[in-house]
């Protein structure tokens, strides 16, 4: 299932790029799975979705890609600022 994880945020990375951010697949724990956004220096905070936007958004590429029924919990150093 990783692979399929990773291949469905695949589709993501060249947008999060532009704008100075990816998105990383840190672990699985049953259907439960923990992403992690990762921004650089020069990301433009501004310019990406929040966190209760990209969570369903990438939940459903993952459930699309693998068929499982998952819960996606994406791990935002923005909210920490």
């Amino acid at each position: 299932m990783e692979q399929s994880i990773n291949e469905a945020l695949q589709h993501f990375r060249p947008g999060l790029e532009a704008d100075g951010a990816d998105v990383k697949l840190k672990r699985i724990d049953g259907m439960d799975v923990y992403l992690q956004l990762v921004l650089t220096p020069e990301c433009c905070m501004e310019c990406l979705l929040p966190k209760e936007v990209l969570e369903p958004i990438f939940r459903k590429a993952i459930i699309d890609r693998t068929g499982h029924d998952v819960n996606v919990f994406l791990e935002d150093p923005r909210l920490t600022l």
